[in-house]
């Protein structure tokens, strides 16, 4: 992500393979020794250049740590991240060492998944910066790390077919073909590139049956990148350059980004005039307009943000743009860029100042809610390196992103994104009057056993459900009884209310075994084996079925029945269990014996994790005795020997 990430551009001009800048390189290379060439190519963002020269002064002493702190510094300009690492590791007790220095190093560790060295130097960092919200996050999102990689199933990232072994991110969908940018083009006779890699500038391209083709009259002689449509499609706000060719060939000065409009008429694009918050002094850039609520969202780095680039976002009213508004709820001392916002209002960007795995990742909030979260969309879309501009298609299910993982073909590569989730709302009713009611809601992955992420609407959560997983959904309120459901989810949205019932201290449980003897006394009337069981307003409460085990083994088939009983025991304190477990009729008894009780301590083992106390529980192995199928005379099969392997439960006051 090195062409765009700075905000900054620094060019040269070059003609027949040679630089036109001739009396000022001229001056340079024949004045100064290696070491005073390189500075002054590094304060023109030459770093190409300077670093060559570093390594030229290197050469003739190589213990020397300023040289080596410059050329960590040149690596971090060019996006070199594990050079960059290698020589701030050389160089960063160096004397001339500034916080800049610390916090560079500490990312480019992060970038290259040394954890908790990075975590010392973020702390470093923050000694001299104990205000920066961007690295706390960033200690934070180390601490934390593991987090980014549990719902690795939400999203499938696979490389798309049209990268080149340059620089390529994706813009946006025009007539259903995904824009992109790219530097692909070889330099030509009187052709600018970027100073700092001697590259050539981006350009636009567009996907046309299956070709990339540059996408005009959008393109100029220098960088062109993000671009939007609002009007209907009739009209574009481009990322460009802000100095065209005049002014370039004067000097060398830094070049900052500015947006410009055009217009369709009679199907033909026309430039039509620049943004007009535009400003020589600092960039603005990568917009995004979201035609559902009109608004413009943009990036800049003008002056009165938290620091680095910002979003901001602008209206289009009587034909001009509002005043910019920082969005200060998503921004950071770090930079934030590349705004989406999709279909069901839900704000991607990019950003290196927040939790994260390193470098930029990619994050998502809902602006709609009362209390705004951040989240760090994870593995696979974010990776310890560069993760960003990710775009969706109509559907909100399709896009691609940008990267520059390992495993690419060029410097930043284009991956096709499959969302595999769907959002899906979860309600409270009374169940006699049907009321909407605002209550609490626990939900678990199934799977993982984990709480995932959910966000709170008013009365209603919504769970981005991974397709084909299930769910346990506990539902509370004060003054009703409880209720659980599981949820399996579809490959489509979905609403789900849970009814509650009134409390009448009335509960009802039934274990379902196989020999259908086990009976719970509640209000002195017996409940035997019914299906289903209710409270006296028919309000199916729990049944709790039999455990089964893996052949020879202690690992449960399914943990959706001991969740039932962590939860019974947690909502009715005053009922014990007594736990029954079972083997089939291979091997000795008293290695069996020995099973059943490796069997009972992993249950017993689970419910103490659910902080139910060990006195409420009590455990009776019993090996191969008291077969539910006997095998004999006719031998079992394997729907059979499974029943044999089992556990039982016995609940009693």
């Amino acid at each position: 992500m090195k062409l765009l990430k700075k905000m900054q551009l620094a060019v040269l001009l070059i003609c027949c393979g040679s630089i036109l800048f001739a009396q000022e390189t001229a001056y340079i290379d024949g004045t100064f020794s290696s070491e005073q060439k390189g500075d002054r190519y590094y304060d023109l963002s030459y770093y190409l250049k300077a670093k060559d020269f570093y390594i030229k002064a290197l050469n003739k002493n190589t213990d020397n740590k300023s040289l080596h702190l410059k050329l960590a510094r040149c690596y971090i300009g060019l996006g070199d991240i594990q050079n960059a690492k290698s020589h701030y590791t050389k160089s960063i007790d160096a004397h001339d060492a500034t916080p800049l220095d610390f916090l560079n190093y500490a990312e480019s560790l992060m970038t290259c998944k040394e954890y908790e060295e990075a975590l010392k130097w973020f702390k470093v960092y923050q000694l001299n910066h104990p205000a920066d919200i961007r690295v706390k996050n960033r200690i934070e999102g180390i601490q934390q790390r593991e987090k980014f990689y549990r719902n690795k199933e939400m999203h499938k990232v696979n490389p798309a077919g049209f990268n080149s072994d340059k620089t390529d991110f994706p813009i946006r969908f025009y007539d259903n073909k995904i824009v992109f940018a790219s530097n692909r083009g070889k330099p030509k006779a009187l052709q600018l590139t970027d100073g700092r890699d001697e590259t050539a500038f981006l350009d636009l391209y567009i996907m046309n049956e299956g070709n990339p083709v540059k996408f005009e009259p959008f393109n100029t002689s220098l960088h062109d990148g993000p671009l939007t449509f609002f009007d209907s499609g009739n009209k574009a706000v481009v990322t460009t350059s802000h100095k065209g060719w005049g002014n370039i060939l004067k000097n060398t000065e830094k070049v900052n980004l500015k947006m410009v409009t055009y217009t369709k008429t009679a199907n033909k694009w026309q430039y039509e005039k620049e943004f007009t918050y535009n400003n020589p002094s600092y960039s603005v850039g990568y917009p995004f307009y979201d035609k559902i609520n009109h608004v413009l969202y943009f990036s800049s780095d003008m002056p009165g943000g938290r620091g680095g680039a910002d979003l901001y976002t602008s209206t289009f009213e009587n034909g001009e743009w509002s005043v910019p508004k920082n969005l200060e709820i998503v921004n950071t001392e770090g930079d934030e860029l590349f705004p989406f916002v999709s279909k069901t209002g839900v704000l991607y960007f990019t950003s290196n100042g927040w939790q994260g795995l390193g470098g930029f990742d990619i994050y998502k909030t809902n602006l709609r809610q009362k209390e705004i979260k951040i989240l760090n969309l994870g593995f696979p879309v974010n990776t310890e390196t560069d993760d960003f501009a990710l775009v969706l298609d109509e559907s909100d299910e399709k896009g691609y992103i940008s990267s520059n993982r390992k495993g690419g073909t060029g410097g930043d590569d284009i991956y096709l994104l499959n969302i595999n989730y769907h959002p899906v709302e979860f309600w409270l009713s009374d169940k006699t009057t049907g009321e909407l009611l605002e209550g609490k809601f626990t939900i678990t992955d199934n799977i993982t056993a984990k709480e995932p992420e959910i966000i709170t609407e008013d009365k209603k959560v919504v769970l981005n459900a991974v397709n084909e997983r299930a769910y346990t959904v506990k539902a509370e309120k004060e003054g009703y009884v409880s209720n659980e459901i599981v949820y399996h989810a579809t490959n489509n949205k979905d609403t789900v209310t849970i009814p509650l019932t009134k409390d009448e201290k009335l509960a009802t449980i039934v274990v379902n075994n196989l020999n259908g003897s086990v009976v719970y006394q509640v209000n002195e009337e017996v409940f035997r084996k019914v299906d289903p069981l209710s409270t006296s307003n028919s309000q199916p409460l729990f049944e709790i079925n039999n455990l089964y085990f893996n052949f020879d083994s202690n690992v449960i088939e399914s943990y959706e029945e001991l969740q039932k009983i962590a939860t019974l025991l947690s909502q009715f304190k005053h009922i014990k269990i007594e736990v029954i477990t079972y083997c089939d009729e291979f091997g000795s008894f008293a290695y069996n014996d020995y099973l059943a009780e490796k069997r009972a301590r992993k249950i017993v083992d689970y419910l103490l994790k659910k902080e139910i106390s060990p006195n409420r529980i009590k455990v009776t192995a019993l090996g191969k005795r008291q077969l539910f199928n006997l095998c004999k005379p006719s031998p079992c099969g394997k729907k059979e020997h499974r029943e044999n392997r089992r556990a039982e439960f016995i609940l009693y006051e």
